[in-house]
């Protein structure tokens, strides 16, 4: 009988179970048999049936209860509003955006409101403007030398006879872009159809020096290839961000910061005299992930008791407990997101949810799916250590009243102790 119980619950339950397996401190194992002692201590000694639809009922009952008890661990008000669900919110997104990056319990406190005067812009060197179909250069190899902070990169081409100073330009121009310097290249042309080879740093904002990159004349090349092409002309210098933090001054060097280590602000735009507030809100995706999960765990006790409540014995008690608890909560659980069909399933309402987050109603919502989801919870565990309860079985005799016999091998192959014998 027992490797008919290992087989269907290795090919059944144990890949999903490996990939998101309970893991238990020694005291929590030893509370988990001490239950297993006590009802063993006060129950009826039993002759269950061993067929093989009952083995695999009372794994179904034990695992699908397992499963539930780990969704609604994301269910806990505080989980939802704790750090692992924190999202950033902006009342201006397109101004400022901002992303949560923080994992103090405390970080609630820390919003703030942000008024943004400047923006930090990159540096831009603009190129001399010239003819397009025509070239000075004579045939030949060049290089020259591109300068971002302590760092220097030579740079080597070729002119040909055939090149123009547009085909030079937009030759420099794939050069510099794949080379992944920190900046970027492109040519512009003018009114007067001249074109030009444009530099842009990649970083933004002022700081030890007044450039971000300079461009020079290589040792090793003797022709002012940089004067000829105009590469070292800035047109825009860099400049840093300037805004108001709480009505403070504050500046960076570049449009994305941390603000008290807990919020990542990009900024996209000016405010004017506008604030824009960042604060917190509820992740609504996780919680709508957490909601359909743990409707879908419950449904599927749901089902494996449906299966049996139409037969005789033991094999109705467990939707008959779980009745008993969606009656005691249904008229309740209806004005927070979560419906109650006709057959006992439940399912997500995701206009309630909407509408519970942007009222700010959504904590006393969870408040009432935290006391149903707590009974829940308690039957769960009764399923866990004693999943034999709900099967079809015989009672043989009734535990000794004055000197009670502690038996855990009752129930220990589904419980999770292997013992091969006594059933």
């Amino acid at each position: 009988m027992i490797n008919s119980v290992y087989n269907y619950y290795l090919t059944t339950y144990a890949n999903t179970s490996l990939q998101n397996k309970n893991v238990h401190k020694k005291s929590e194992l030893r509370d988990v048999y001490n239950n297993i002692v006590k009802i063993s201590k006060h129950s009826p000694l039993y002759k269950f049936d061993v067929s093989e639809d009952t083995q695999r009922l009372a794994i179904d009952i034990k695992e699908s209860a397992f499963a539930l008890k780990d969704v609604s661990e994301a269910l806990e008000p505080d989980s939802i509003f704790g750090t692992k669900k924190k999202k950033a919110s902006s009342s201006d997104e397109e101004k400022v955006s901002a992303k949560y990056i923080g994992n103090d319990s405390n970080d609630s406190e820390k919003d703030f409101d942000i008024q943004v005067r400047h923006l930090a812009t990159p540096q831009i060197n603009t190129g001399n403007f010239l003819s397009q179909n025509k070239m000075s250069l004579p045939r030949g190899s060049y290089s020259f030398d591109i300068n971002i902070e302590e760092y220097s990169y030579e740079l080597q081409f070729k002119v040909n006879d055939t090149d123009t100073n547009r085909s030079l330009q937009d030759k420099l121009s794939r050069l510099i872009n794949r080379s992944d310097l920190g900046l970027t290249a492109g040519v512009v042309e003018n009114s007067a159809g001249n074109s030009s080879l444009q530099l842009t740093s990649v970083n933004t904002g002022l700081g030890f020096r007044p450039e971000i990159f300079s461009v020079d004349n290589n040792a090793d090349n003797p022709s002012d290839i940089v004067d000829y092409l105009g590469l070292n002309q800035i047109t825009t210098q860099p400049s840093n961000a300037e805004f108001l933090l709480n009505g403070n001054e504050k500046s960076a060097s570049s449009n994305t910061f941390t603000v008290d280590k807990c919020f990542e602000v990009t900024l996209n735009d000016l405010t004017g005299d506008d604030l824009v507030h960042v604060g917190f809100k509820p992740d609504f995706d996780s919680l709508v992930d957490s909601l359909n999960d743990f409707c879908s765990k419950y449904n599927s006790i749901v089902d494996i008791a449906d299966k049996r409540a139409g037969n005789s014995g033991d094999s109705s008690r467990l939707m008959k407990e779980l009745n008993t608890i969606i009656k005691r909560h249904e008229s309740m659980l209806e004005s927070t997101g979560l419906r109650i069909d006709d057959n006992s399933h439940l399912s997500v309402d995701y206009g309630l949810v909407t509408q519970a987050v942007s009222e700010g109603t959504i904590k006393d919502s969870l408040d009432v799916i935290n006391r149903f989801k707590n009974d829940l919870t308690k039957q769960a565990n009764n399923m866990t250590i004693n999943p034999m309860n709900y099967v079809d079985k015989t009672m043989i005799s009734y535990p000794h009243p004055v000197k009670p016999f502690s038996d855990p091998y009752k129930t220990s192959i589904y419980t999770g102790m292997m013992f091969n014998g006594y059933i």
